[in-house]
Order: structure tokens, then C-alpha cells, then sequence
């Protein structure tokens, strides 16, 4: 490795640790923020996600491809959503297989909060 080549590294390096350190400091304000509601910020991120598209559109498995999260958890995320009242998940009538996922009046009242 030349000198330059290890100049590289060494920022690339920095800049890893000082996003790491961002990406906390963010997540320490959202949940300090989100707190009152008591939402995770994955369930707000969710939640807003449903709010900016048109009510049935939405199925579960656009959720996992658009957050790059496993089936596994947005599944128990959804079901900690649906038990605050925040959601409603019915059979997709085109495919039995998939969830359709809709926000229902408790939500709605949220929108500022999603807005924002």
C-alpha cells in the first residue's frame, strides 16, 4: 500500500466512525422525540411510510423491500402497530398469500407527528 492508498484508508476510516456516531446521536433524539408516542423509529418510519401512499396499496412485502428489513421483523413490527390500534393488516383479495397494511383513524390523527 502506498502512502497515498493509506491516507485513504485512515479518512474513510474517520468518516465510518463519525457517521456511526451520527446515526446515535439521531436515534438517541428520535426516541427521545417519539417517546411520548410510544413508537420505535421503526414503527414511526413505517407508519409515515403507509401515511405518503394511496390506503390499500400497501402490502407487507413492499415494507421489507423498501426498509431492507427481514420479513421476520416487519411482521412482529406490524403486530405491535396493530395492537396500539395504529394499523390494520386483511388478506390481499388478488393474493391470499400477502397483507394488505393500512392505517386506520388512530393513526390519521397522527399525521402531524408523521408529517413532520
Amino acid at each position: 500500500m502506498n502512502l497515498g492508498e493509506g491516507i485513504l484508508k485512515h479518512n474513510q476510516e474517520k468518516i465510518a466512525i463519525w457517521l456511526k456516531f451520527v446515526n446515535l446521536e439521531c436515534d438517541k433524539l428520535s426516541t427521545t422525540v417519539l417517546e411520548p408516542y410510544g413508537l420505535t423509529l421503526t414503527q414511526y418510519k413505517i407508519l409515515k411510510f403507509l401515511l405518503l401512499r394511496p390506503i390499500g396499496t400497501v402490502k407487507q412485502v413492499d415494507i421489507e423491500q423498501y426498509f431492507c428489513i427481514r420479513n421476520p421483523t416487519v411482521t412482529r413490527v406490524l403486530q405491535n402497530l396493530e395492537k396500539k390500534g395504529l394499523i390494520e393488516r386483511e388478506c390481499n383479495p388478488d393474493d391470499n398469500r400477502s397483507k394488505i397494511i393500512s392505517l386506520i383513524e388512530k393513526a390519521k390523527s397522527m399525521e402531524k407527528l408523521l408529517y413532520s
